[in-house]
């Protein structure tokens, strides 16, 4: 028997135009008001994962042997690959299926929970949900504003506790701004900022290819080698999986005829290709030097300003 999701009654239309502030919350879009094609999931999904944290934990996949409690060891450069093609994909597969509730209807994921745990039994997933998501953002501030160090010292600014805070408060005060404006602003920046930011991805690895270390072995071997491949697979599985609470707060703006089976396709595909592509990227890099856990300072070291600039500005 189908279940009704408890949410409020969708009121006046609200625009969802660029720039201009979205006044649809958590109440039901009504079809009046949906447009757009599954393609569109995309670019959106594509530029949540198109950026500095999947070249990061791309690169910590390496390491994963340590994570089994192991005192040395890594995954080379294929093992690596492997885990984290299959992580991306598993996870991409879940991600496109629950997207398609979306279109069907027109809820946020969190209020669709209610429809299949009940209004009080969905309480526990938004919690956790709700402490993911102040986590990811702080983690998220924390890096563009380290980010933002990294470039101030290039002009000869001190990495000092003031600038570290200043530039994470900006970056804080950035990411608020946008979400403030809602579906469409988001929907215009992630599509043209993953453009770019995948464009300079691709100018770094042209640049740092000489210094790649392609033969990059891995060291442990037997059932450690496999563990620690699961366990590599896993940190990027989380990465994706931690979008799922969110699947369809995109795709609810599609109207509801749209076919389930497109918009898990371009969902799935949309967060799981790029997320893949630059987890590779991440290990590609740190192989350059394995010995030095911060990513961003050794990529800052080894490129010329040209690159280093810009790039450091998207992240």
């Amino acid at each position: 028997m189908q279940k009704n999701v408890d949410v409020p009654r969708g009121g006046a239309a609200a625009p969802d135009e660029f720039f201009k502030v979205e006044r649809r919350g958590m109440e039901p879009v009504p079809d009046a008001e949906r447009h757009g094609s599954p393609l569109e999931l995309a670019p959106v999904w594509a530029g949540a994962m198109a950026n500095y944290v999947s070249l990061l934990t791309g690169a910590l996949v390496i390491g994963a042997p340590l994570a089994l409690g192991l005192s040395q060891g890594q995954l080379g450069l294929i093992d690596s690959a492997i885990a984290i093609i299959l992580g991306a994909g598993l996870a991409a597969l879940l991600h496109g299926l629950v997207s398609a509730t979306g279109a069907r209807t027109g809820t946020p994921q969190m209020i669709f929970a209610r429809a299949v745990f009940g209004h009080r039994g969905a309480y526990l997933g938004a919690a956790f949900t709700w402490i993911m998501a102040i986590g990811w953002f702080a983690v998220d501030c924390i890096i563009g504003g380290w980010a933002l160090v990294q470039l101030a010292g290039i002009f000869g600014i001190p990495k000092t506790t003031e600038v570290a805070m200043g530039s994470i408060t900006l970056v804080l005060l950035l990411s608020v701004g946008v979400a403030i404006y809602g579906h469409q602003t988001v929907h215009i920046f992630e599509k043209y900022g993953s453009m770019v930011f995948l464009a300079f991805c691709v100018l770094l690895f042209v640049v740092l290819l000489p210094k790649v270390h392609w033969n990059l072995p891995t060291t442990v071997h037997g059932p450690s080698r496999f563990a620690a491949m699961v366990v590599g697979g896993s940190f990027i599985y989380a990465l994706v999986a931690s979008w799922i609470p969110f699947a369809s707060d995109y795709s609810r703006y599609l109207p509801r005829q749209v076919s389930a089976r497109r918009i898990a396709w371009w969902a799935g595909l949309g967060i799981g290709l790029p997320t893949a592509v630059l987890g590779i990227l991440g290990v590609i890099l740190s192989t350059i030097n394995p010995g030095n856990p911060d990513l961003l300072s050794e990529i800052t070291a080894v490129t010329p300003p040209w690159l280093t600039i810009p790039f450091l500005l998207f992240v």
